[in-house]
């Protein structure tokens, strides 16, 4: 706006010098004093257009700087993300003893071997490389629930998962009925992403 406004009272300087004549001492004083001022407003011009630029490059250089933060907080915000879903991502898997073992989810261990053929006292564990492949992915936070397959089974957790931190229909000794009702997640999970229910 100063840039039109400066132009505009130069050319209306130049109109008036155009329609003087130089035929008088004062008129030439006002041809002179106009001429200064005609110079100036074009070096006012000329500043306010170098101001400009430089500020527009200013501002184009800021729209860069903003439109490279956008992008690397979005990056963040991603990674974030991710690593939220990792946090807490859980698996869960639940079958026969046979069906686990045949899996490679669950093996023994211990026991003593009795006659031949037969051995007494091993106890189901986790085998030592889990495939998640093998198992049902959840995410902790909104898994509250698991529903056991057959209502009238009992089943038990071979992981190391604490009961202590759910509930079901029936629940004595290590071992339960029905659904499974995890009361606290963060608790519950702490020991293993990697739960283990073999059906009794």
């Amino acid at each position: 706006a100063r840039v039109r406004t400066s132009e505009a009272r130069l050319a209306a300087a130049r109109r008036r010098i155009d329609s003087l004549t130089t035929g008088s001492d004062s008129l030439r004083a006002a041809l002179t004093s106009y001429t200064s001022t005609i110079a100036d407003l074009q070096g006012l011009v000329e500043s306010q257009k170098t101001t400009i630029q430089t500020l527009t490059d200013q501002v184009g250089s800021l729209t860069q700087q903003n439109v490279q933060l956008t992008q690397a907080k979005k990056e963040l915000e991603d990674t974030v993300g991710a690593m939220e879903e990792r946090e807490n991502e859980v698996f869960y898997v639940i079958g026969s003893k046979k069906e686990l073992m045949d899996r490679g989810v669950i093996t023994q261990e211990g026991g003593t071997r009795f006659l031949i053929f037969t051995r007494t006292g091993e106890t189901l564990v986790p085998a030592r490389v889990l495939d998640p492949a093998q198992f049902t992915q959840a995410d902790k936070r909104t898994l509250t629930e698991i529903a056991m397959p057959k209502s009238d089974k009992e089943y038990r957790i071979v992981s190391r998962h604490d009961l202590a931190y759910a509930e079901a229909t029936t629940m004595k000794n290590g071992k339960f009925k029905g659904t499974l009702k995890i009361m606290d997640p963060q608790s519950f999970w702490k020991p293993s992403k990697f739960l283990i229910i073999v059906e009794n």
